[in-house]
């Protein structure tokens, strides 16, 4: 595996536990020369990483917020790491349907 993409639509809340994993994590994909790329990810999600520096750790290119339809900031991931890794991904059987994502709500 030479990037990894995390979507993290569906996190809400994360602990200091979380975040060190994910430390470590990018910490050793690094060293491989390899890359990790969040996406889906929340605006109040956004100063957490940032203040346990991951935004800083992954680079601001491979963190990507939360659009607008399904699969929007899926699709944004696919092309980063295309960028990445210079073309050299074949995605062309990933099926994404472009329609609004409805909202949900959680309680």
């Amino acid at each position: 595996m030479r990037v990894a993409i995390f979507r993290l639509k569906r996190m809400h809340s994360v602990d200091s536990t979380v975040l060190h994993v994910f430390e470590q994590f990018i910490r050793q994909m690094h060293e491989q020369d390899r890359h990790v790329i969040f996406c889906g990810v929340r605006q109040e999600l956004l100063p957490i990483l940032r203040s346990y520096g991951l935004v800083d750790l992954l680079g601001t290119d491979n963190v990507l917020l939360t659009g607008q339809g399904i699969f929007v900031s899926v699709k944004k991931a696919i092309e980063r790491a295309r960028v990445l890794l210079g073309s050299s991904i074949d995605a062309t059987g990933v099926e994404i349907d472009d329609e609004t994502e409805e909202l949900t709500y959680e309680i």
